[in-house]
């Protein structure tokens, strides 16, 4: 688990419109990524 002030891991994943973004899109920013598990599924 991440903790307030940690470095955000690597990843790349895909937008709406099927673009890749990346944590490299992100640097030199204060940015906050929230996931939901099973968002628009019948979990």
């Amino acid at each position: 688990m991440l903790s307030v002030g940690s470095q955000m891991p690597e990843f790349v994943v895909r937008d709406t419109e099927r673009q890749k973004v990346s944590n490299q899109d992100f640097e030199n920013t204060v940015t906050v990524i929230a996931f939901y598990p099973m968002a628009f599924t019948g979990g």
